[in-house]
Order: C-alpha cells, then structure tokens, then sequence
C-alpha cells in the first residue's frame, strides 16, 4: 500500500524571480511493507556509487531510488489484488524493474526505458501488477504526450515534464509520457493512475495547499525544514479515506476487512505485521541541488514502540 505524491515547477511559472533559488520538484513517499520482510535504509550502493536507494534484501530491488549522476528517480507501487504466489510459476521481482532503470546508461531516459518494456510483453507478464514512475530531472526528453490527472483534484489535468507512468495492470495500456509549462501535483497508490484511490485524490488537495505555502518564498534553510517538517506530518496522518469504491472494487476477500485501515497516507496493521515503514521526501532546487530524507523503522521493528531511524543526503544532481 505505498503512496506517492509529486510536484514540479517550471521556472517560467514561478512566482520568484530566475535570480532567486526555488523549488522546481518535490517528491513524497510512503513504503509499506511487511515488518518482518528485510530491507537496508537508504544508501549509495557499492555495486554502483551513484544510485542512493533502499534496499530489499529478500529481492535486492528496490521500491524508490535516485541517480545522482544522470539525474534520473525511480518509484515503484504494487496493484491491489495483482500479486499472484504461483509456486509452479515464480514471478520475478517488481524492485527490479526500478534496479534496471537507474543503472542504465546516461543516454537511456524513462519514456525509452518504459517503451522498451511495454514492447515486450512476455517481459512485462513475468512480474506481479504495478505501478512503475520514472522521472528524468536533467533530461527531459523529446517524445511526450498529455495526459489527464484523474488523481488530482477538481480534474485538473497533470502534465509534468520528463515524468513517464507505465503500468501491466490496465489491458495493456502503453506508457504516457506527462508534460507541461505548468505547475503540477499529482499522486499514485495501489491502483493504476486514472481510477485514483480516495486518499490520493484527497491527499493531492492537501499536498498542493503545503507546498503552495512555501513556492512563494526563496529557497533557503529555514523555508526548507519547514516544509520537511510539515510534510512527514502529512505522510504520517492517519486520516482515513473511507469508504472507497475503488478500493473496494479490487481488494480480495482476505483484504476487504481491512480496506479500512489502509485508507490513510500511515498505515498500521500489528495483527498482519503489515504497515508503513519507510517515509522518503527529496527535493530539487533550481540550482540542481538535490535534499534526500529517509526515516525508516530500524530492524529488527518493534511494531509497538518502533524507532525510526533518520538519515539525509545532500549532493549536487547531474555533474
């Protein structure tokens, strides 16, 4: 039940001036995942020094991670009801298909990556359902198309540049590659991205208002931990969004007596030892200075009192 919200601005839409550092991206995401199922936190992986991601140790995927030298982000959400466990026919694991994109070569961008695998379906049907979001922050490509942001509120339509959305979950759907001169926020859970879930179409008003507060003011220290700070908050609520139809609509009988409970951004379940482990936000300014918070519970998790281990990283994108 991961969820994930974006925003991005362009320079020619800004509020501040071109001589002021801004923000031009924000990304927010919440891992939930099994307490039992290893994973390491976020960190510069010595098969390759430039990705900075977590870690599933069970897969050795991934579910978000960052290149810092080609400037590309990877995310990755599961569909509801779209995991089959078929001893006789083992399906390969999601995290790799983030693994695959971020160690790529430099000229090897999303929408390439993503045509790639929509072209190959016997490659696509070897993984269980999900929701795959590449994001080129230092390229932003050449091919593109729009596409309407079911997600976000009062139907605005969500074009954002250099981001391409490829799912195997919707009759096979090629890839959309999303574009546009203008602000953006938009969200993804666990359905495919046009029949969004209640918490994200809520979730992406609420986000939009946070980050409204602070895209009018230059970009410093100060403006920064405040907008960090509200926006853990924002990941750790426990609002519930229910009932929801489309949770509902794919949940499976073994789910729907939870659908409750993983109708907020937080989500905790100790009698299923499920719930949300890994909170992340990065933020790129108009510099290409890239801020990367993780908080993850530390292992072994001690799911009634958990600590949750903080880490940041700070480097310039795309050198």
């Amino acid at each position: 039940m991961c969820i994930l919200f974006a925003y991005v601005a362009k320079p020619s839409t800004s509020t501040i001036s071109r001589s002021q550092k801004y923000l031009k991206f924000v990304l927010a995401f919440n891992r939930d995942e099994y307490y039992f199922r290893p994973a390491l936190p976020a960190c510069f992986w010595k098969t390759d020094p430039n990705i900075l991601a977590g870690q599933d140790m069970e897969s050795g995927g991934t579910w978000l991670g960052i290149n810092r030298k080609t400037g590309r982000i990877a995310a990755l959400t599961n569909i509801m009801g779209g995991t089959v466990r078929d001893p006789k026919n083992p399906k390969v694991s999601r995290g790799a298909v983030l693994t695959d994109f971020l160690s790529s070569g430099s000229n090897f961008n999303g929408r390439t990556y993503c045509t790639n695998l929509y072209q190959d379906p016997d490659m696509l049907d070897k993984y269980n359902k999900f929701n795959l979001i590449t994001i080129d922050l230092c390229d932003a490509g050449e091919s593109h198309q729009n596409y309407d942001g079911a997600s976000c509120p009062d139907n605005t339509v969500t074009h954002l540049p250099s981001i391409t959305y490829l799912t195997n979950a919707a009759n096979n759907s090629p890839p959309v590659s999303i574009h546009s001169s203008q602000d953006q926020y938009f969200g993804v859970s666990n359905s495919v991205w046009h029949t969004p879930f209640s918490k994200v179409t809520k979730g992406c008003q609420i986000y939009q208002e946070i980050i409204e507060k602070f895209t009018r003011d230059d970009w410093d220290h100060n403006v920064k931990v405040l907008l960090r700070d509200q926006l853990l908050r924002f990941l750790k609520s426990t609002d519930e969004h229910f009932p929801d139809p489309q949770m509902d609509k794919l949940a499976s009988e073994q789910v729907k007596p939870f659908t409750r409970r993983v109708s907020s951004n937080f989500v905790s379940m100790p009698q299923t030892q499920y719930g949300t482990r890994t909170h992340t936000l990065i933020f790129l300014d108009s510099e290409n200075y890239i801020d990367f918070y993780e908080w993850t519970m530390k292992e072994p998790i001690n799911i009634e009192n958990p600590t949750w281990q903080e880490s940041s990283f700070n480097f310039q994108l795309c050198t």
